[in-house]
């Protein structure tokens, strides 16, 4: 069974499976949600933000939740390579087929999602003095189910013997008994 915490979990699953993938040129420079600035020497690395999360419920009891996450995955460069654009795509096509298909996942990944589709791909370039700047976003999808359990009665609850008649005669006469919680 699994909880809120199924987004976290998710989050560092896919960044531990990039980290030891050992990408050339990003090694082991990734990342879940880093706040910080690139600094130049730092070449190549890959965050890993779970954005935002979408909660089906179901309908049902106990609560069993059909959960849609945005997962982004940014490939980030600041170095000095005028080939920057043409480096950012190739890590980012090679973390495309690290994580797909979900199904043949190893590690943490295996079993932490149902489905895990990319949707979109962005770039960006940015020039600043002799360094180029660069993005590339791949956003995926992922479905997973999460539940989150009902507890039964507790000792908290009190019963109550009734009776009520309606109308006259002893055939009308009904006795039952409820229970209620404090």
């Amino acid at each position: 069974m699994r909880d809120l915490l199924a987004i976290r979990d998710l989050r560092v699953a896919v960044a531990k499976l990039l980290s030891d993938a050992d990408i050339s040129g990003v090694g082991k420079n990734v990342f879940t949600c880093r706040a910080e600035n690139a600094w130049p020497e730092e070449g190549f690395f890959i965050c890993v933000y779970t954005p935002a999360s979408a909660f089906n419920d179901q309908r049902t009891s106990p609560k069993f939740y059909k959960v849609e996450t945005t997962v982004y995955v940014d490939v980030v460069s600041n170095g000095n390579n005028e080939n920057t654009n043409d480096r950012l795509d190739e890590i980012a096509n090679q973390v495309f087929k690290i994580l797909q298909p979900v199904w043949d996942a190893k590690g943490e990944f295996s079993g932490v999602v149902k489905r895990f589709v990319l949707t979109n791909a962005e770039s960006t370039i940015s020039e600043q003095g002799e360094r180029s700047r660069g993005v590339e976003r791949l956003t995926f999808k992922a479905e997973y189910p999460i539940t989150q359990p009902t507890e039964g009665p507790g000792a908290e609850f009190l019963k109550a013997k009734n009776d009520a008649n309606i109308g006259a005669g002893e055939g009308n006469r009904m006795t039952f008994e409820t229970t209620m919680r404090q």
